[in-house]
């Protein structure tokens, strides 16, 4: 790998290949590199294999992209179970059946990993091929252009993604994760690129300001991008929209959560209570004390992503500097 390639790619890659080498000596390696973070340098790996896959086509990271979304989405199952279980815990209504049903769908997660970490000698052998074969040149003009054509173009995707709800959001996992997913990669590009990405200031006042950026946003290390000096091109995006962006990503998951909680809850009723399968959801959101029902909470994601998408149209002006 050249030095150029190595500046944006190696932090992550000597971040994630030093948490796996550090786990060979746990005695639950899975649940470690859980613990430890593993997902958020893997997600930076895949979000630039991603990126550069999906604006060029190239093989080669079209296959890195698969692999580091293979390991995080293991680690992502990982953290389902156990933060539900956590919170679950501490909720008297929840039965101590239906945790222990949760509790081994982790445990046969965590044991299905492990063995699977250790055959693979936990990746050290795929980490050091990659090292040496992903190759792009991030200093190349044209390469920097077609990437910022590809962020432009996923925004514009995520707003047709939501114009095939007109009616509102109906599933949690496949409307509103699958919309928050699109729109998190987006913000993910800032961060994993490194300084290819500055966010532009401008004078205008927008009537989503007060609404949409809070303290929270600007003070969130995640929204203060570095710019990367010497580059022959930087994708620009607008500071503000930026901003609002990361507000509408944190209001999904948190309605999100909810959201996948009550059906975490109802899926363990239908598996260990008989007599609450025929209304296991309408148990499991009373299990919650949820002062929002499941349609209250899906009309208030799909509200939101309105307000976004076609009251103010955020996501053009993300594009516009």
């Amino acid at each position: 790998m050249k030095k150029k390639n190595q500046e944006l790619y190696e932090p992550y890659l000597i971040e994630v290949a030093d948490l796996f080498n550090k786990s060979k000596t746990e005695k639950n390696p899975a649940y470690w590199l859980y613990l430890n973070k593993a997902r958020v340098p893997l997600f930076m790996l895949e979000s630039i294999t991603r990126l550069v896959y999906k604006a060029t086509n190239d093989p080669i990271a079209k296959k890195w992209t698969r692999f580091f979304k293979k390991l995080e989405d293991t680690l992502g199952e990982l953290d389902y179970y156990d933060v539900f279980i956590k919170q679950f815990k501490t909720n008297r209504s929840v039965k101590k059946e239906q945790i222990n049903y949760l509790t081994n769908k982790l445990n046969k997660a965590m044991e299905k990993w492990n063995d699977k970490l250790r055959r693979k000698k936990f990746y050290s052998d795929h980490f050091h091929e990659f090292r040496n074969k992903a190759t792009t040149d991030f200093n190349n003009t044209a390469l920097l252009i077609r990437l910022h054509e590809q962020i432009k173009t996923e925004i514009l995707l995520t707003e047709q993604f939501f114009s095939k709800h007109p009616n509102g959001f109906r599933d949690f996992e496949e409307e509103v994760h699958a919309m928050r997913r699109k729109l998190r990669w987006i913000s993910i590009y800032g961060i994993s690129l490194g300084g290819i990405v500055v966010l532009k200031d401008n004078r205008q006042k927008y009537p989503w300001e007060k609404e949409f950026i809070t303290k929270t946003e600007t003070e969130s290390k995640y929204n203060k991008l570095p710019v990367k000096k010497g580059l022959p091109y930087h994708i620009a995006l607008n500071k503000k929209a930026f901003y609002a962006l990361s507000h509408v990503i944190d209001k999904l998951g948190v309605i999100k959560d909810k959201g996948l909680a009550i059906e975490a809850l109802e899926k363990s009723l239908e598996k260990t209570n008989n007599s609450a399968q025929a209304n296991a959801r309408v148990y499991a959101t009373r299990q919650l004390k949820l002062s929002e029902s499941e349609g209250l909470l899906l009309k208030e994601a799909y509200d939101l992503a309105y307000k976004f998408f076609v009251d103010y149209r955020i996501h053009i002006e993300l594009m516009n500097v």
